[in-house]
């Protein structure tokens, strides 16, 4: 077994973990509120743990690009489908006492399109390789990241304003900059490999160290953050005066 695929075995393992983690969260959890997020995070996991174990077993045919390099889309429709509702559980974390999971809707589809976007172009340019367009649609790319962050800067702010108390406000500015510093690794590893600064091993490793710490990272902090603290605890209280 080769470097890279023992990684993804390692990956596959983690998500797996995630997995068994987020079905024991919505069984377990007291809060209404909070088994939906976990429900998000469980198929953040699922998806990620059926590619890799996909890939792993050799499911998925081999794609090349224009160079001819060997090009891996699943990860790419991975993303497609798991990045959005990554937005989706940062719009919901900061609706202490609320009655709706999400506030706005509106710039949370913004943001998902203009991350589908991304990931559009990113897959452009890994198809194109290394030619004038290909890097063209890189840039693009990474314009759109910016754009992104900065929905994810409202939704966080706005998270923020609707939190009830500062551990909750605490663990809401963690999880969004954990998310700008871990989902900018991704270009940065990208761009690292089509400069030939990096070969393909040492791609598909460090993308897949990045690709499980940017989602387990949500499964953590679902368990361990101070999220809908009051929801929980007038959870509890009712459920007390009920027995």
């Amino acid at each position: 077994m080769d470097k890279a695929k023992f990684v993804k075995v390692l990956a596959a393992f983690i998500f797996g973990i995630c997995v068994v983690m987020d079905l024991a969260g919505m069984i377990f959890q007291v809060s209404a509120k909070k088994r939906p997020l976990n429900s998000f995070a469980l198929f953040i996991n699922l998806v990620s743990f059926i590619v890799y174990v996909s890939t792993i077993l050799d499911y998925f045919p081999l794609m090349f690009d224009f160079d001819g390099n060997p090009v891996q889309i699943q990860f790419y429709v991975q993303w497609m489908n798991t990045t959005p509702i990554m937005i989706l559980i940062l719009a919901c974390l900061g609706t202490s006492m609320q009655d709706v999971l999400v506030q706005d809707w509106g710039v949370v589809v913004n943001a998902i399109l203009w991350d589908e976007t991304m990931l559009v172009l990113g897959l452009v340019q890994t198809m194109l390789g290394s030619s004038i367009i290909g890097w063209v649609c890189c840039v693009c790319s990474g314009c759109c990241m910016v754009v992104v962050f900065r929905r994810i800067h409202q939704i966080s702010n706005a998270s923020v304003n609707n939190a009830a108390t500062t551990y909750e406000i605490a663990s809401l500015r963690g999880i969004e900059w954990f998310t700008y510093m871990l989902w900018s690794l991704f270009p940065c590893v990208h761009v690292l490999y089509f400069l030939r600064r990096i070969d393909l091993v040492q791609y598909e490793i460090m993308r897949t160290f990045v690709d499980v710490v940017a989602k387990a990272v949500y499964t953590v902090a679902l368990l361990t953050g101070n999220f809908c603290i009051l929801d929980t605890v007038a959870t509890l209280r009712i459920k007390q005066l009920h027995a």
